[in-house]
């Protein structure tokens, strides 16, 4: 069998790594936006994970579809399928983050040409289900988000706390990843003020600022001094409400210092469907709090994470006290076993290929 994943390889996210490591044990796997465009290569099955990089893309920016790609698409998809290809598709999301009408419209033509659709939690199947009902000839399975074993972590909370500056009694809550957009990052430093812990302290490595103007993403593009004292002035006036504020992508050798230094991991989504940072934390020994939404919310609940209303200031900082009383009560380290057990990418790999022999 011969496999073609389309996706960058090697990109920040090591997901498409260690699932093409997971499934060419025993298989050939090509990974590539560009091999999808191309005839050359015969493949039995033509796996896309995020239908957005069949738009246009410029870096690791991806664009909105005009009506023309769009048709570009669905002609390529029926080509592929008439030479004997089966399409899979792995849905990481009902829509872009940066949602157009257009989106929607791509993401309907290429479900219209999917065989198989793996989902990471069963809320997604059923959401599916409801959104496209006329879609009955496509195979479905649950395949579960792999966990982050890959990742350097082999430093104590002390050097880890020594390496970012932190005190030893701080109640450190860490926000990872991006945050998108200004509702989400309002919704963390709302309910961060009601949490009732003189020693609490939030650390946001890459927090949002204009990032939907594009004048502010050419500053950033361009790395001008103008753009970076705006940075600065921010993360120093939060660095007075105790709060960690910095825009900066973390090195992957780096994540342990700030997974180790903290007490917990919330995620600050207001509607998502997944979210990687639910392995990565469990696979980091961490209580998880997080939306109850999505699969985010079915997962937190099945493993006893404390989850929140995201519309409720109140709920988000009950559930971040909660934690610290689950964390006390090993938590943390139950979440490593559920991942190590449920979420290993020796399991995950093999659920794939078994699931390519059935489509």
């Amino acid at each position: 069998m011969k496999v073609l994943i389309v996706a960058k390889d090697g990109n920040r996210n090591t997901f498409i790594s260690n699932l093409r490591g997971s499934i060419s044990k025993n298989i050939e796997v090509d990974c590539g936006i560009d091999k999808f465009w191309k005839d050359e290569k015969q493949y039995d099955i033509i796996h896309v994970q995020w239908p957005e990089m069949l738009s246009f893309m410029v870096s690791r920016r991806t664009f909105s579809p005009n009506n023309q790609r769009i048709k570009k698409v669905d002609a390529q998809l029926k080509k592929l399928k008439s030479g004997g290809a089966k399409i899979v598709i792995t849905r990481h999301n009902v829509f872009p983050h940066n949602y157009s009408s257009n989106y929607e419209k791509l993401y309907e033509i290429v479900f219209n040409n999917m065989n198989g659709v793996i989902h990471m939690g069963d809320y997604s199947h059923q959401e599916f289900l409801k959104r496209y009902p006329d879609l009955t000839n496509i195979k479905h399975t649950v395949i579960p988000h792999g966990w982050y074993d890959n990742i350097p972590n082999d430093c104590t909370k002390e050097e880890a706390r020594k390496f970012l500056n932190l005190k030893e009694d701080a109640f450190v809550i860490l926000a990872f990843g991006a945050l998108r957009d200004n509702a989400e990052e309002q919704m963390l430093f709302e309910s961060f003020k009601l949490i009732q812990n003189p020693n609490k302290l939030l650390i946001i490595p890459r927090g949002y600022y204009n990032n939907k103007n594009i004048l502010y993403r050419l500053f950033d593009f361009l790395n001008l001094k103008f753009y970076k004292k705006l940075i600065q002035k921010k993360a120093e006036k939060l660095k007075t409400k105790r709060i960690l504020w910095n825009q900066s992508f973390v090195d992957e050798n780096d994540i342990q210092y700030y997974f180790n230094a903290s007490d917990l991991l919330v995620i600050p989504r207001i509607d998502i469907l997944n979210s990687g940072n639910v392995p990565l934390g469990f696979s980091f020994k961490k209580v998880v709090v997080g939306p109850k939404v999505g699969n985010i919310g079915e997962i937190l609940s099945k493993t006893n994470n404390p989850t929140f209303d995201p519309n409720n200031y109140q709920s988000i900082a009950k559930a971040i006290e909660t934690s610290l009383i689950l964390k006390d009560n090993g938590l943390g380290s139950k979440n490593f076993e559920y991942a190590k057990q449920h979420w290993n990418w020796s399991d995950i790999g093999k659920k794939h290929v078994d699931f390519y022999k059935t489509v």
